[in-house]
C-alpha cells in the first residue's frame, strides 16, 4: 500500500489512527488470550467484577473491523460529497486551493487546525516528502487523538 492510501480525502493522515491500523483489535485479541490463559482462575474468586463478561467485552474489540480511511463508505462525511473529490479533480482537500474557506472542510478544520501547517509543508516540500514525514510520525507513536484540537 502506498503512503498516499494512508491520507484520507479530508487531509487527515490515517496512518496515525489505531482504528485504521487495526491496533485496537490486535491488542484486544492479545490481551484476551493472555487473560484467559494466565488469569482464568479469577472466575472462581469473589472479585467484584464478572470475569466472563470482561472477556466477552474484549472479544467485542478484538472483532472490530478496521476503518477503511479514504475508502470508507460513509453518509456523514461532507468531504466525500464534494464534487471536486467525487470527480477526481482533486485527490485531497490539502491539495485544493479552497481548503481554508470550503464549507465541506469546516468540521475537519475545527478538529485538526494543524492541517493549515500541513498545506504549507505540501506546497514547500511536495506531497511525497509530506507523506514520508507523517508516516515517520506514525512510526514514532504520534496518534490522531493526541494532536487533534479537542
Amino acid at each position: 500500500m502506498s503512503l498516499k492510501e494512508n491520507l484520507c480525502r479530508c487531509g487527515i493522515y490515517c496512518g496515525q489512527c489505531w482504528a485504521y491500523r487495526a491496533v485496537i483489535p490486535r491488542t484486544a485479541s492479545t490481551l484476551k488470550e493472555m487473560i484467559v490463559k494466565d488469569l482464568s482462575y479469577l472466575r472462581d474468586t469473589d472479585l467484584d467484577f464478572d470475569f466472563d463478561e470482561f472477556v466477552q467485552n474484549l472479544d467485542y474489540f478484538a472483532k472490530m473491523e478496521p476503518c477503511k480511511g479514504r475508502n470508507e463508505e460513509t453518509t456523514w462525511c461532507d468531504v466525500k460529497k464534494c464534487s471536486r473529490i467525487k470527480n477526481d479533480e482533486v485527490d485531497n482537500c490539502l491539495l485544493c486551493e479552497l481548503f481554508a474557506e470550503c464549507e465541506r472542510t469546516e468540521y475537519v478544520r475545527g478538529r485538526y487546525s494543524y492541517l493549515f501547517d500541513h498545506v504549507k509543508i505540501i506546497q514547500e516540500e511536495g506531497l511525497g516528502a509530506y507523506l514520508e514525514g507523517e508516516e515517520k510520525k506514525a512510526r514514532d507513536g504520534v496518534r490522531l487523538p493526541d494532536i487533534r484540537d479537542y
